[in-house]
């Protein structure tokens, strides 16, 4: 008779680090953390070894990592990520014209969605007037500093933000000098 003999080889322990939350609209990231080096990532999103957010959509997702050891044995580790949407745009309204000295005009959004803060900028800088969402139209209330308002979205649950639709501007006039009569 003859003798065999048979050499199972075990199989190589791979691991994934765990990735934090992305919001769709994040840039593509290249993907670390698979252990040991040299492997192939696989998955929703996965481009290579990068994970693009927009192509993976907004939901949770598993990025799987494969790893073919010397001897031919292949393993994987699946970590999932989360892909969050931003806040929807809404349309920023109001704005216009007052005269030196008067109450201003109004800055408002014609939507607003619960959990969204908004947050009022002048000329491309913050204003710290945020208001939160209500699921409907908000406003920033009677705005006296003249130039143009945009408003910054963000998601309080998920850190994601978004530019909401176009600007408006606030215009101050002077007021004409009084004389008196002859």
């Amino acid at each position: 008779s003859d003798t065999t003999t048979i050499i199972v080889n075990a199989l190589p322990v791979v691991t994934l680090a765990p990735f934090a939350d992305v919001c769709i609209d994040d840039p593509a990231f290249a993907i670390s953390g698979g252990n040991p080096t040299g492997g192939v990532y696989s998955g929703t999103g996965v481009v290579g070894a990068n994970y693009n957010p927009a192509v993976g959509g907004v939901g949770t997702h598993n990025i799987i990592y494969y790893y073919t050891d010397g001897n031919g044995c292949i393993n994987s580790a699946t970590q999932p990520i989360t892909v969050h949407p931003v806040p929807t745009p809404v349309n920023v309204m109001g704005g216009g014209s007052y005269c030196s000295g008067g109450a201003g005009v109004t800055v408002s959004l014609d939507g607003s969605q619960t959990n969204v803060n908004y947050e009022l900028y002048l000329n491309g800088s913050p204003t710290a007037n945020i208001v939160s969402g209500t699921g409907a139209s908000i406003g920033f209330g009677p705005q006296t500093a003249a130039g143009s308002y945009t408003v910054v979205a963000t998601n309080v649950l998920t850190g994601c933000t978004n530019n909401m639709t176009g600007s408006v501007g606030v215009t101050i006039f002077t007021l004409p000098n009084a004389s008196a009569g002859p």
